[in-house]
């Protein structure tokens, strides 16, 4: 549960989570179609404030080919075990739905600000 705190000026609320996946192999439109209701699921659980995805530009830096295809973030109020136990009691009760087109080599990480968002100030 919430603990009411403000949430930051970066809007993000209180924590970041970081989410990186591939599709398998020929499974991309599957994988897609599932990620676009996960994400709505994932928001629904208590907690969460929002959610994106992102899929990665094919212009990087020399050199830098990234290892995942997919980024989802989603921004998070309170304390970061209960919202994990929320996602256990979601998935256990199937409000939460997975996928087997979800290459299993993912990573899901979560940050917490150590700042205020910086925005382009015009002089």
């Amino acid at each position: 549960m919430s603990d009411n705190k403000p949430i930051p000026e970066s809007g993000l609320g209180e924590h970041l989570w970081v989410i990186l996946t591939n599709a398998k192999i020929d499974r991309e439109e599957e994988f897609n179609a599932w990620y676009h209701e996960h994400l709505q699921e994932i928001t629904n659980v208590e907690g969460h404030t929002w959610g994106q995805r992102f899929v990665v530009d094919p212009d990087q830096r020399p050199g830098q080919t990234p290892k995942w295809k997919y980024l989802a973030l989603y921004g998070f109020e309170g304390d970061v075990n209960a919202i994990h136990e929320r996602l256990r009691q979601a998935d256990a009760s199937g409000e939460v739905a997975g996928s087997d087109a979800l290459d299993p080599d993912y990573v899901a990480w979560v940050y917490t600000p150590t700042g205020d968002r910086v925005v382009y100030n015009e002089r």
